[in-house]
């Protein structure tokens, strides 16, 4: 079982764009049970974007028969090792959408509970900006391994991929801007 680096992800530019984005690449999984066989498989679909006024982006499951909490599906992101938006929810929220003011029609969207097994492998990510022409930021700690993780991908470019271990438990408690993230 993996230890889960937690935080954040972010979205710059058209929102046309970044719907987009999330349609294609936000893709919702739901364990089945095959009474023939006798064996699990694994549905996909995409996930279902509207936005809500002027501030929100809903992304909701596809799936009808959602209702049973203890069979919620999950939302992974495309072509990633594992990465996951809100793990154990069916319907999920952006914050709120940000207009740049500096930019003509330029948003910002950012989604919280942004989960990657063991660390986050920015290549996926380049690709999607590349092909939506949308930068993208990603934040995640991992209180367990004791290290965080700061991902800046600008036109498709990977401006920025830090990642810092404190070395010990101490070090991290006293250091890490959210100690208590990710594990």
């Amino acid at each position: 079982m993996p230890n889960w680096c937690e935080g954040n992800i972010r979205f710059r530019g058209k929102m046309e764009d970044i719907i987009n984005l999330i349609k294609e690449n936000f893709i919702f999984c739901k364990v089945r049970w095959n009474k023939e066989t006798k064996q699990s498989y694994t549905e996909e679909k995409q996930s279902n974007v509207e936005l809500k006024g002027d501030y929100l982006i809903y992304v909701t499951t596809p799936f009808d028969d959602d209702k049973d909490t203890a069979n919620k599906s999950y939302c992974y992101i495309k072509e990633t090792r594992r990465n996951f938006i809100n793990l154990f929810g069916t319907n999920f929220k952006s914050s709120v959408i940000y207009e740049l003011q500096n930019k003509e029609n330029d948003y910002i969207v950012v989604f919280d509970k942004f989960a990657a097994a063991w660390s986050i492998d920015p290549k996926p990510y380049i690709e999607m900006s590349k092909k939506y022409r949308a930068d993208i930021r990603i934040m995640g700690w991992e209180q367990g391994l004791g290290f965080w993780q700061d991902i800046v991908i600008i036109d498709g470019k990977l401006l920025r991929n830090i990642a810092d271990n404190y070395g010990d438990y101490d070090g991290w408690m006293w250091e890490s801007a959210l100690p208590y993230v990710g594990g």
